[in-house]
């Protein structure tokens, strides 16, 4: 009987390190740390995308619990496949990234279904690198299956919806269909303005790519006022200096562009 109590506490305390564990690596228990204050409405939007993330991660976990022990062993592997996508995406090593994302996408919607959202991210991949590559032929029904599935799975104000109508749009600037590519940028700028805040880097994401739209399309009156709100918003969050520096280069060439009557064509717009 003694022996039996010691090891019911063992696992009960066992049970509540790794409940807290769990809380602690997945964000849900934190310690207090000082920020800047923030607006209302930014708390209330960092509230509802908190939430919203943490239900759609739960929804995973909970197909996920389901499967057998080969079942997950196989979705582990997806990760392995797709830091290998990466690794090949960072050289500019897009086709060779292909069979990777291939196989990662068979297996999600092998495991998963043909609907979820790992398997929209595993669509988007493969839209992404062959965007790269110049094949918009196929890099778009692979963006607008993504973006679907995302509006189906997450809803149209879930910040991977937003990130999915940005993509599509970039391709649409990549082929010089600025017609369609605005309203997509429009739209996930909203978006992100409503669940991530007015102040959000990708916001300020956001309104880089629609001011470069519209730089491209010769309309600068439009165009300035977005670019100078882009690079407000990366100078209080400073979150990447890269970015920052990109921002203010857009923002001259609209200057040069705006003053010597030229158009310049810059790089690709920035992707979230």
């Amino acid at each position: 009987m003694f022996w039996n109590r010691i090891i019911d506490r063992k696992s009960l305390g066992n049970r509540l390190f790794g409940s807290v564990f769990y809380k602690f690596v997945s964000g849900t228990v934190g310690y207090a740390v000082a920020h800047k204050p923030y607006s209302l409405e930014a708390i209330q939007a960092k509230t509802l995308r908190k939430t919203r993330d943490n239900e759609s991660r739960d929804n995973e976990l909970s197909q996920e619990n389901e499967l057998g022990f080969l079942e997950k062993l196989s979705l582990m592997m997806t990760k392995k496949l797709n830091e290998q996508v990466n690794n090949y995406s960072q050289q500019g090593k897009y086709q060779q990234a292909i069979p990777f994302a291939g196989r990662a996408l068979v297996i999600r919607e092998k495991l998963l279904g043909d609907e979820h959202p790992l398997v929209a991210k595993s669509l988007n991949t493969m839209a992404e690198l062959y965007r790269q590559m110049g094949e918009s032929v196929r890099a778009e029904p692979r963006y607008r299956r993504a973006l679907y599935l995302w509006k189906k799975t997450l809803g149209e104000e879930h910040p991977s919806f937003a990130t999915s109508l940005n993509n599509l749009a970039s391709l649409y600037v990549s082929t010089g269909e600025y017609a369609r590519a605005k309203p997509r940028y429009r739209q996930a700028l909203e978006i992100r303005r409503k669940t991530l805040g007015e102040e959000h880097p990708d916001v300020a994401v956001s309104l880089n790519n629609l001011a470069e739209l519209y730089r491209r399309m010769g309309e600068y009156v439009c165009a300035e006022p977005l670019y100078r709100r882009a690079l407000d918003i990366r100078k209080k969050t400073l979150e990447d200096e890269g970015l920052h520096y990109s921002f203010l280069d857009n923002l001259e060439r609209a200057f040069q562009t705006r003053s010597s009557g030229q158009f310049f064509v810059m790089e690709r717009p920035l992707r979230a």
